[in-house]
C-alpha cells in the first residue's frame, strides 16, 4: 500500500507536524537500511485483531483502571472540536460521541460492574496470550484504591493460562493530577510481567515478612530516584504484590471454563485470604510510622538508620 504518511489528515491530527516527520524519517531510514518492519496501527478491541497464534515477540498494555477513569465521557470534550474539524473528511470522527457498548470500564450509571469488566478483561489477556510466543512477555500497568478491583487482574490473567513473574513500582500520575487530588489516591503503577509457561514455579511460604520485604525493595528502588511512597501508594503496590502470588496459587487447578461468577469468587476469597494472612494493612502503617519517625530524625542520625535500607 502507498506510503501516506505525508498526506493522511488523521495522522496529522494524532501526530501533529514534528512528530510525524520524527515518524517519516524512521521509515524511510529502515527502508533504505533494507530493514522489513512490520506494524499495525488499528482503533479496534485486541480481541478482535486476527494474529498468527505464537506470532508475537511481546505485548505491553495500559488496561483501564476498572472505574478509575471514564476515558470516552473525558475524551468526548476534546472530541466534539475533532467531530466539526474532521467529521466531513475522516469517517472515524463521523460519529458525535467516543461512547460505545464495547468500553471496558466499570460504569455504575451504565451499569457496568465488575463482572462486566471481568469478562471484557479476560477476553483480551486471552485475545494477546494466544498471539505470544511460548515464553514472551505479556506486560500491564495497574493500581487502584479498592483491592475487589484486583479480582478481575488475576481471573484475566488465569484465564489467559499466563504465569505471573514479577511486579515492579512505576511512577504514574502527578498527584496534582484533577481526578485525585485530594482524595489520598496512589500516584504508582504496579508493573505487572507475565509469561507464557507451562510449569510456573510456585509461591512458597508467603506471609508478612514477605509482603514487608517486597514493599522495602519497592521503596528502596523509587527513593533512588527521589520518590517516596505515601500510604495509598504503598497499599496498591502491596495489593499487585498479592494478586500476582494470588494468580500463581490459583493457577493449578483453575477451570476456565467454571461461570464467570465462579472465577470471580475464588478468585476474590483467595485474595482477601492473603490480605489477612499478609497483614497488608498493618505492614504498611508499619512503613508510615517509620517514615514519619524518619522525617523528625536529624540527618546524622538518618544515615545510620538506614530507615529506606
Amino acid at each position: 500500500q502507498k506510503d501516506r504518511t505525508a498526506s493522511d489528515p488523521l495522522l496529522h491530527t494524532m501526530l501533529g507536524t514534528t512528530q510525524l516527520g520524527w515518524l517519516k524519517s524512521r521509515i524511510d531510514d529502515a527502508k533504505t537500511a533494507g530493514a522489513r518492519w512490520l506494524f499495525l496501527i488499528s482503533t479496534i478491541s485486541f480481541e478482535d485483531v486476527r494474529l498468527k497464534p505464537g506470532s508475537v515477540d511481546a505485548v505491553f498494555t495500559d488496561p483501564p483502571y476498572f472505574n478509575n477513569v471514564q476515558y470516552a465521557e473525558l475524551i468526548d470534550f476534546c472530541y466534539a472540536w475533532l467531530h466539526l474539524l474532521l467529521g466531513a473528511d475522516v469517517a472515524d470522527f463521523r460519529v458525535e460521541s467516543t461512547r460505545n457498548m464495547g468500553e471496558l470500564t466499570g460504569n455504575k450509571t451504565l451499569g457496568r460492574g465488575l463482572t462486566h469488566f471481568t469478562q471484557g478483561l479476560s477476553r483480551v489477556f486471552t485475545a494477546a496470550s494466544r498471539a505470544l510466543k511460548p515464553g514472551a512477555p505479556f506486560v500491564f500497568t495497574y493500581h487502584h484504591n479498592e483491592v475487589s478491583a484486583y479480582v478481575p487482574i488475576v481471573v484475566s490473567i488465569l484465564d489467559a493460562g499466563l504465569d505471573c513473574t514479577a511486579t515492579l513500582p512505576a511512577p504514574a500520575e502527578m498527584s496534582a493530577s484533577l481526578h485525585i487530588n485530594g482524595t489520598g489516591s496512589s500516584v504508582m503503577d504496579s508493573v505487572i510481567i507475565c509469561r507464557k509457561t507451562k510449569t510456573p514455579d510456585a509461591e512458597q511460604r508467603v506471609g508478612e515478612s514477605s509482603l514487608r520485604s517486597w514493599l522495602k525493595r519497592d521503596m528502596a528502588r523509587l527513593l533512588e530516584g527521589g520518590i517516596k511512597c505515601s500510604k495509598g501508594d504503598l497499599m496498591c503496590l502491596g495489593t499487585g504484590h498479592l494478586a500476582r502470588v494470588a494468580t500463581r496459587r490459583l493457577r493449578p487447578g483453575w477451570d476456565t471454563h467454571a461461570d464467570i461468577e465462579s472465577r470471580i469468587a475464588r478468585a476474590r476469597v483467595e485474595l482477601e485470604s492473603l490480605l489477612r494472612r499478609c497483614s497488608l494493612a498493618r505492614v504498611v502503617e508499619g512503613f508510615c510510622a517509620e517514615s514519619s519517625g524518619a522525617a523528625r530524625t536529624p540527618a546524622h542520625e538518618l544515615a545510620q538508620a538506614r530507615i529506606f535500607d
